[in-house]
């Protein structure tokens, strides 16, 4: 009986510090993820339409910090993402260029799914600075890529708009905590034979 305590401390542990995640515990249901690139793709998208696909809208408004109204969404059954990506000219960072969508939906050639397995994308909302090279499932690509890229990784509806990440709400952290008790008190003081 002690294991089913203790199995259940570890879901209620997993759901507290990570939020309900059904990515680990069953089924994906169908979630909406933004779907953007900024500008800067559109103007090079004859070299860039051979890594990435084409998002709903290019602007510079999947720049900002929090998605404004008239971002396209996509229905995904995988991780919403975000990358961005340092704009280089002359040596010189000038900003950053962002990507957002589907994980099964920005790249051509999809995401190297060993390396999203080590970072823990599949499994919690994460944020990573990753080599490229590393990153892309490169096997198909004809051209080589560089570079680091920043990548975030969330699993909920518009999750990947720039949000706070998803945090327990004080009653659920209540009824998790008396939940807890009331079964500690209930194996502690049951008897067995």
């Amino acid at each position: 009986m002690n294991t089913n305590l203790i199995a259940i401390f570890t879901l209620i542990t997993d759901i507290l510090v990570y939020g309900y995640n059904m990515k680990s515990y069953g089924a994906l249901p169908v979630i909406h993820c933004f779907s953007c690139m900024s500008f800067s793709y559109q103007e090079h998208w004859s070299t860039m339409r051979y890594i990435y696909r084409r998002p709903e809208l290019f602007t510079d408004r999947c720049n900002e910090p929090f998605m404004s109204r008239g971002i396209p969404v996509h229905n995904c059954t995988t991780i919403c993402v975000t990358m961005k990506e340092p704009e280089i000219k002359g040596g010189l960072i000038l900003g950053y260029n962002y990507i957002r969508g589907c994980a099964d939906k920005v790249l051509i050639s999809g995401f190297n799914r060993s390396a999203l397995d080590t970072h823990r994308f599949p499994f919690v909302d994460v944020c990573r600075l990753l080599p490229r090279n590393q990153l892309i499932n490169s096997r198909e690509l004809n051209q080589i890529v560089v570079g680091d890229v920043h990548i975030c990784g969330c699993y909920g509806n518009r999750c990947n708009g720039g949000g706070s990440r998803r945090t327990p709400t004080v009653p659920f952290i209540l009824l998790v905590t008396f939940l807890l008790i009331a079964a500690q008190h209930h194996f502690s003081t049951s008897t067995y034979f």
